[in-house]
């Protein structure tokens, strides 16, 4: 918390990380937020509030978030909250957000009132899942957060929910909701999926640069800058 650009964490692997139940968070427009101070179920792996610290050349891989019931889940790999941090050259691999009755969101990375830097970095297999709820971010989700991902590449990233369930579905690679205004340059999708904006949706005006999508359903819902 409050860590300044000076702390750095390069070349470690966070995995295995797993948190279970929320219990502290408001409602925003059918989507459930972390509170700070209050325990979510988020962040299995990091959680980076209020700070501008460095992480570089990290592995995040298989950390787990889970919820059941009236709760809240996201970020199994990374939550930033109210931070500005630099995350560089990091892959995040097979990280799982899963809800039961509210929301999914973020597989790997959710952002929440933060404006993070994301250069060159690789998200694949993450997933935004459970049952009975809405499933949005395969890889990231944004809440009122406006990150610049520069040189990332998304892989078969999902956002989805068992056979026959009819909740919202959205943003297989990135989700953007509310006051969200993201920039994305030179970023690549392959193969990510989800119901509505299988690369990416977004609510509000974002700057897109030199995207490319390869067999992915590039649906932006979006007014675009």
């Amino acid at each position: 918390q409050s860590a300044s650009e000076d702390t750095v964490l390069d070349g470690f692997t966070i995995t295995g990380g797993y948190v279970d139940r929320a219990r502290t968070a408001t409602e925003d427009n059918g989507f459930f937020l972390p509170q700070p101070g209050g325990r979510s179920g988020s962040a299995g792996g990091m959680w980076i509030s209020d700070g501008r610290p460095v992480v570089t050349r990290c592995t995040f891989v298989r950390n787990v978030t889970r919820s059941q019931r009236d709760d809240w889940c996201g970020g199994p790999a990374l939550l930033c909250m109210d931070s500005q941090p630099t995350i560089r050259e990091c892959s995040f691999i097979e990280n799982v957000a899963f809800a039961e009755g509210i929301i999914s969101t973020g597989g790997a990375v959710l952002n929440v009132r933060a404006d993070p830097n994301l250069i060159d970095c690789t998200f694949i297999r993450n997933v935004a899942t459970g049952q009975n709820g809405q499933y949005v971010g395969g890889a990231i989700a944004n809440f009122y957060s406006s990150p610049r991902l520069d040189g990332c590449s998304f892989i078969e990233n999902r956002a989805f929910g068992p056979e026959g369930d009819t909740g919202f579905m959205a943003g297989g690679a990135v989700f953007h909701h509310g006051d969200s205004r993201p920039s994305l340059t030179d970023c690549t999708f392959t193969n990510n999926f989800a119901d509505a904006g299988g690369a990416i949706y977004s609510q509000q005006s974002v700057s897109y640069t030199h995207l490319r999508a390869h067999e992915t359903v590039l649906e932006l819902v979006c007014r675009l800058l």
